[in-house]
């Protein structure tokens, strides 16, 4: 019935008709595969490929070829300085402080970067004895020595550090 069917509608045999609906479909996979291996990354942006499950390249702007599958996206990380502020008490005022710092290495800067803030979060609460409302000159020089002696901090580069009294 089916068969007289597709002969009756399209004037063609019923299993031409599924050969071609198969092609059609094995082209239009094929198309979405080409069409998402292409991966353009913005100016001020790098991309972080995984390739099986573990960190493969960084890739920096421009238009790159994927391998369908193997290889895939796991984030995007803006190029430049990056910053984070931290809020202390400190005796009766409330202290902001500013860590502005520049990534040398994004690949093990993005597996990483939520222990590292941890890192220096702690530090900071560590060091929190060193500040005086007066001079935070001793705070500064500590806090900048350690960031910059740690191991586990070796792909980031410390550019400045702002203490604002709020």
């Amino acid at each position: 019935m089916k068969m007289i069917l597709f002969d009756n509608i399209f004037g063609i045999n019923g299993n031409i008709f599924a050969i071609i609906i198969s092609l059609l479909a094995f082209i239009l996979l094929i198309g979405l595969c080409i069409y998402s291996s292409f991966l353009i990354v913005n100016s001020d942006e790098i991309a972080i490929i995984e390739r099986f499950g573990k960190y493969h390249k960084t890739l920096k702007r421009g238009v790159h070829f994927l391998i369908p599958i193997f290889e895939r996206v796991v984030g995007l990380d803006k190029t430049g300085e990056h910053d984070f502020t931290y809020k202390i008490k400190n005796n009766d005022s409330l202290l902001s402080i500013k860590i502005v710092y520049e990534v040398l290495n994004h690949g093990v800067y993005f597996y990483k970067e939520e222990n590292l803030k941890n890192c220096i979060e702690a530090l900071i609460f560590s060091k929190k004895n060193l500040l005086n409302i007066g001079s935070n000159e001793d705070f500064l020089v500590t806090i900048k020595r350690e960031i910059t002696t740690n191991e586990s901090m070796d792909c980031i580069k410390l550019v400045n550090i702002l203490i604002n009294e709020e």
